[in-house]
């Protein structure tokens, strides 16, 4: 046997032989892959339309206010109206539809609402300063308040007897701002004005306590003649109050038509009128002859 024909024979036996399909049997493979693909592809299908599902049925997720305003104003819906806002120091009303309008206009009200000035920044007024009274090397907190400041100063202006004229110098106003740099020294005419309404405050706490007092009220009154023979009469009261302990005020200084009896007694009883006295103890008057025929009180 030659060379060549041992090598071909041998390449024959090394050969696989192929194997025979019939063309029914490779198209049942084909078939059942195909099948299965699709089947995979509608339980994926399936899946996904009951996911999207579950989210259509969710409800949409609020968005929530972050502006700073929410914190000062409250949201009022109604029912076919469009949506407002109320200002909660002031109560003013703002349209706050989220499409058609925003909220510019609430951050400029903040900073002109006058309600929320008066306590905005509170904390701000307090500073850390040394005792006054005691222990002078101890801190303590201080708060300054202008109104209690403007109290104080009408206080000072009324017991001194100082005129109005005083807080419009232009040294004081220096000394005060000294002192503190943040209060605004008022204008004569707001010093007569808190000065007038002090007067009433203690007014009516003064017919408090008369009407309080546990006993009679006793009225002392005094004449006086001025240089250009204008007539006044001074009415103090004196009283004794719950605590026992005795009181006099000057409850009337004023103008009398006339020195005479008549025009005290009709005095006398103006004042008790005004101050709501009815329970009167004695009335002591000085030794002036116009006094004997004073009859003006019933």
């Amino acid at each position: 046997m030659s060379t060549s024909t041992r090598s071909s024979r041998m390449n024959t036996d090394n050969m696989v032989a192929p194997v025979i399909c019939s063309s029914s049997e490779v198209n049942v493979d084909v078939g059942a892959e195909i099948g299965e693909a699709e089947n995979v592809e509608m339980i994926n299908n399936a899946q996904q339309s009951q996911d999207s599902s579950v989210v259509q049925d969710k409800p949409p997720k609020k968005r929530k206010d972050s502006s700073i305003v929410w914190e000062h104003f409250t949201k009022i819906v109604v029912e076919g109206q469009d949506i407002k806002t109320q200002c909660n120091h002031c109560k003013i009303f703002f349209m706050s539809d989220p499409v058609k309008h925003g909220t510019s206009s609430m951050k400029r009200h903040l900073d002109k609402c006058k309600e929320l000035n008066k306590i905005k920044g509170a904390m701000d007024n307090y500073i850390l300063s040394y005792d006054g009274e005691g222990n002078k090397n101890q801190l303590k907190q201080h708060k300054f308040e202008p109104k209690h400041v403007r109290e104080k100063l009408v206080a000072w202006i009324i017991c001194d007897e100082l005129p109005f004229m005083l807080v419009e110098s232009h040294m004081f106003k220096d000394f005060c701002k000294s002192m503190e740099p943040r209060f605004d020294v008022p204008s004569r005419v707001t010093i007569a004005r808190d000065m007038f309404k002090l007067y009433k405050a203690q007014k009516e706490k003064l017919k408090e306590n008369l009407n309080a007092s546990v006993g009679r009220v006793s009225l002392t009154t005094d004449m006086w003649t001025s240089s250009n023979n204008a007539s006044y009469m001074c009415v103090t009261a004196h009283f004794i109050d719950k605590s026992w302990q005795l009181h006099k005020r000057i409850i009337s200084f004023a103008m009398v038509e006339d020195h005479t009896g008549n025009g005290i007694g009709k005095q006398l009883e103006n004042v008790t009128n005004e101050w709501g006295i009815k329970k009167i103890m004695c009335i002591t008057v000085d030794n002036a002859s116009a006094n004997d025929v004073c009859d003006g009180l019933d």
